[in-house]
């Protein structure tokens, strides 16, 4: 993974969904699905086409943010523990994806950023 690079485009939505949860049928984005935090029907996942991978916002509660923050607060897990789920259930992911550097790297440069 590159300096510059979000683990984020290692997880493709269409393979995060069922891992979490979430059932669709859906074979491209946008789509629309039930929010698991506010059981609303307005959670919209999205292609990012700046920083790579997906990202998602639910128009109901606000929650927002990329393919890893949606697991890590369906799952009550932090990034790190997140990582090792994904990949224990079979999602691949290059060698230095969960290494403390890249995940300090990727809180500071596309978590702490965001406005909340």
């Amino acid at each position: 993974m590159s300096e510059t690079s979000s683990p984020n485009t290692f997880v493709a939505w269409y393979k995060l969904l069922p891992l979490v949860g979430i059932q669709s049928a859906a074979n491209r984005l946008p789509i629309r699905i039930n929010c698991p935090y506010c059981s609303g029907h307005h959670l919209g996942i999205y292609q990012d086409n700046i920083l790579g991978g997906s990202w998602h916002y639910c128009s109901d509660c606000d929650a927002f943010g990329d393919m890893l923050e949606l697991a890590s607060g369906i799952w009550q897990l932090d990034i790190q523990e997140t990582l090792l789920r994904l990949e224990r259930h079979g999602l691949e992911l290059p060698n230095n994806v969960i290494t403390s550097t890249s995940i300090s790297r990727y809180k500071k440069n596309y978590i702490e950023p965001q406005v909340r």
